[in-house]
């Protein structure tokens, strides 16, 4: 996605023509935002009137400072030679490593011309605390991809206000949102920071909260999530269960699968294969491990 992000209405700085530019996004985007996106728990806590909120979290502005000053040491690690792989926590992300020295001068250069101008006479700003704030707020696709990125470190319902008074701005006036949460980590043998539960209710939360438009998602559900707790494995929880949950007691309006995931609705026995880490977690042959053969007892699609 990254690029075809912006396509209109920027000044285009960033190379998409090289190999690495979408690697050294993506690491730009894991430097400013990791550690900061809000987990369900700690938002539930604080619409339940339990806990204070976190201001950053709250506020675009407040989160907005945070990420010019992550972006301020990102620039000034890149005049660095040799930072292409301590800049990118690609081994978390499971990415090959294809930045090159090149790669990081060219990204540099378009971070430095997103950031061009000098601080007005009588700014506190230092220059650099300033550049960073300039590329932040300019009118490029690297500006654009910092205030998206600032995005994903706010909470859920401060997002869908967000969302609401966008539509106002435009003289839109939709009556409903449905966001749909997806549901995979299971299938990708990831154990995710916000368990769906959790991701349940406080999407519950944010629908009885709802300004403007209605909120009213779509629960992910995972067939293969639900194999292993009736197997026992991993402390994986009820998924229909939880489905059924969502649906009745916290405003859900219906069930999304993710077939590009491997969740198709039917004939998974003829055309579906699983990753070896799953295959030796259940203990079965890999020809097996397909819906209506070896699983159907163990309610693959159990809707």
């Amino acid at each position: 996605m990254l690029d075809h992000y912006p396509e209109q209405g920027v000044e285009r700085l960033l190379d998409f023509g090289a190999p690495d530019t979408v690697d050294w996004l993506i690491s730009l985007f894991v430097w400013v935002v990791a550690g900061r996106a809000p987990t369900a728990k700690a938002e539930i806590a604080f619409l339940s009137g339990n806990a204070a909120p976190d201001a950053a979290a709250a506020d675009v502005n407040a989160a907005a400072m945070i990420t010019q000053q992550r972006l301020k040491t990102f620039m000034q690690q890149l005049q660095r030679p040799g930072t292409e792989n301590e800049l990118a926590p690609a081994d978390a992300l499971r990415l090959p490593q294809r930045k090159s020295k090149a790669g990081r001068e060219r990204f540099s250069a378009a971070l430095k011309k997103a950031a061009a101008g000098a601080a007005p006479d009588g700014s506190s700003l230092s220059v650099d605390d300033y550049s960073a704030a300039t590329a932040f707020a300019s009118m490029t696709d690297v500006g654009v991809y910092l205030r998206w990125f600032n995005l994903f470190t706010l909470y859920r319902h401060t997002l869908a206000e967000r969302l609401a008074r966008a539509y106002d701005e435009q003289n839109f006036k939709p009556l409903l949102v449905a966001p749909s949460i997806v549901n995979y980590s299971r299938w990708l043998n990831e154990d995710v920071t916000s368990p769906l539960n959790d991701q349940v209710e406080v999407m519950g939360m944010v629908s009885k909260r709802s300004i403007g438009a209605m909120v009213h998602g779509y629960v992910g559900y995972d067939p293969l999530a639900q194999v292993y707790f009736r197997r026992g494995l991993r402390r994986e929880t009820d998924q229909i269960a939880l489905v059924k949950s969502a649906v009745e007691d916290h405003g859900f309006i219906g069930v999304k699968l993710y077939p590009p995931m491997g969740f198709k609705p039917l004939r998974n026995a003829r055309s579906q294969t699983y990753p070896k880490p799953i295959i030796d977690e259940l203990g079965v042959e890999p020809q097996q491990v397909v819906l209506g053969q070896a699983e159907a007892a163990d309610g693959w699609f159990g809707l």
